[in-house]
């Protein structure tokens, strides 16, 4: 076997390698690491249900919860006409996708052209639910609300929400247009940031429908799939509290 006795005998091929694993081997426990998967909920843990998200961003609603969608035309659907019979699939709401994909109450508080001013106002006059979903911007920038007055308000409305138990995701709204590019970036960068800081969850919308190549659509009305998408980024984070035990 050979030995490597020195510095000066180790082939120079092989230096950068060593030199790389001696520094991870230093870093050790500051490297990051997944952490372990939470334990399966028992019946009767009622406490594990909390406006806190755990260490995977996921939400423990309880299984008679409900969940309020607040939103402006990105998630909310275009009312059809009195002569309509019912809307066409490209309207589909955040709301009626959460209803396909979660057994629990929706609340749609979602209105097409909406500020989160006019939102938190319609959501703090109604029942709080178990889980809000906040998805702002649009209404916002054509509003010309100032990107510290929509901090201002996202930071006072997850307050709120989780004083009220309900716990919080914020999906972050893609451009349509390269117009509103330019006019909706400060929006978004508000809801990563503000998001994270308050501890609610972050739903980063522009990577995620760039990946399925689902939009966003020009006209602001979402195709069907890309509600779904939103709706199962979601859905994947949220898990039922177990029915409660035998007293």
């Amino acid at each position: 076997m050979r030995r490597f006795s020195s510095p000066g005998s180790i082939p120079s091929g092989l230096r950068p390698l060593l030199i790389v694993l001696a520094a991870v081997a230093a870093l050790g426990g500051c490297l990051h690491r997944p952490p372990a998967p939470p334990p399966a909920l028992k019946a009767g843990e009622a406490a594990d249900v909390s406006p806190q998200l755990d260490n995977y961003s996921r939400a423990t609603l309880p299984r008679d919860g409900s969940i309020v969608v607040a939103g402006d035309g990105f998630v909310a659907s275009a009312k059809p006409g009195p002569k309509a019979r019912k809307a066409p699939p490209k309207t589909l709401s955040l709301a009626d996708a959460l209803a396909e994909a979660t057994s629990l109450k929706i609340v749609d508080q979602t209105r097409p052209g909406d500020t989160l001013a006019a939102g938190a106002a319609r959501v703090s006059a109604g029942p709080p639910g178990a889980l809000l979903v906040i998805c702002f911007g649009y209404g916002d920038a054509a509003a010309k609300t100032t990107p510290a007055a929509f901090q201002s308000g996202l930071e006072q409305m997850i307050r709120l929400a989780h004083r009220r138990g309900a716990a919080v995701y914020v999906v972050a709204e893609p451009a349509t247009t390269l117009k509103d590019s330019t006019a909706a970036e400060p929006f978004r960068a508000v809801v990563r940031l503000i998001g994270a800081t308050e501890g609610a969850g972050v739903i980063d919308a522009p990577p995620a429908l760039a990946t399925a190549a689902l939009g966003p659509s020009p006209t602001r009305v979402q195709p069907a799939a890309a509600v779904r998408l939103l709706a199962g980024l979601v859905s994947q984070y949220i898990r039922l509290a177990p029915p409660a035990g035998p007293s």
